[in-house]
C-alpha cells in the first residue's frame, strides 16, 4: 500500500495502424488520481473516452484495463473502492462516445456516469465503434452488494441522429442522493437506441 499522494494521466491517440493497451493497478492510504482522454478517427467514425477520478483522505483501490486501436473502437474495465477518512471524498466522471458522418446522415451517442461519494464500490465497462456503444456501472457500498454507497451518482445517454428521413433524439438521466446502490446498463447501435436497463435503491432522492 502506498501512503501518500499518486496520480496518473494517460492521453493515448490513436493514429492509423496504432493501438494502446494500459493496465492500472493502485490501492493508496491518502489521494488518488486518474486521468485519460482518447480520440480516435477511422474513415467516416469516430470514438472518444475520457475519464477523471480524484480520491482525497481515504482509502482507495482502483483496477482498470483498457484498450484501444485505430478502426478498432476502444475497451475500458474498472473497479475502485472509497471509505473516507477525516471528511475525504470521491468523484469520478467517465464518459464514452461514438460519431458517424456519412453520405447516409450524421450520428452521435455519449453515454456515461458522474459520481461523488465518502463510501463505495464501483464497477464499469465501457466501450465503443464506429457505429454502436455500450456502457455498464455498478455502485454499492464497501460491505458487499446488498451493502449502501454514500453519495451522490448519475448516469446519462445522449443521442442525435440526423438523415435524409429526418431526425431522432434521444436523453436519459438516472440521479441518486444519498445512501443507494444502482445498476445501469446502456447499449446503442446503427438503428437506435436499444432499451436500457437501470436498478436503484435508495435512501434519499432518486429521480
Amino acid at each position: 500500500m502506498i501512503l501518500g499522494v499518486l496520480a496518473i494521466f494517460c492521453i493515448p491517440v490513436c493514429t492509423a495502424g496504432s493501438s494502446v493497451t494500459t493496465i492500472t493497478r493502485v490501492s493508496v492510504q491518502g489521494s488518488y488520481s486518474h486521468h485519460a482522454e482518447l480520440s480516435s478517427q477511422s474513415g467516416s467514425g469516430l470514438v472518444g473516452y475520457s475519464e477523471d477520478t480524484e480520491g482525497v483522505r481515504g482509502n482507495i483501490t482502483y483496477e482498470k484495463t483498457f484498450q484501444a486501436g485505430a478502426g478498432a473502437g476502444v475497451r475500458s474495465s474498472r473497479t475502485m473502492s472509497f471509505n473516507s477518512s477525516k471528511g475525504g471524498s470521491m468523484n469520478s466522471r467517465e464518459e464514452v462516445i461514438t460519431h458517424t458522418c456519412n453520405e447516409e446522415g450524421t450520428a452521435t451517442a455519449r453515454a456515461g456516469s458522474a459520481l461523488e461519494v465518502t463510501n463505495a464500490s464501483v464497477s464499469s465497462h465501457a466501450g465503443a465503434g464506429n457505429t454502436s456503444l455500450r456502457y455498464d456501472i455498478r455502485i454499492h457500498g464497501t460491505n458487499g452488494t446488498s451493502s449502501q454507497a454514500a453519495g451522490s451518482a448519475r448516469t446519462h445517454i445522449d443521442v442525435a441522429e440526423r438523415s435524409g428521413t429526418g431526425t431522432t433524439s434521444y436523453e436519459e438521466v438516472t440521479s441518486v442522493d444519498g445512501l443507494f446502490t444502482i445498476e445501469k446498463d446502456i447499449s446503442y447501435g446503427k438503428q437506435g437506441v436499444t432499451p436500457t436497463a437501470t436498478g436503484v435503491a435508495a435512501a434519499g432522492t432518486c429521480r
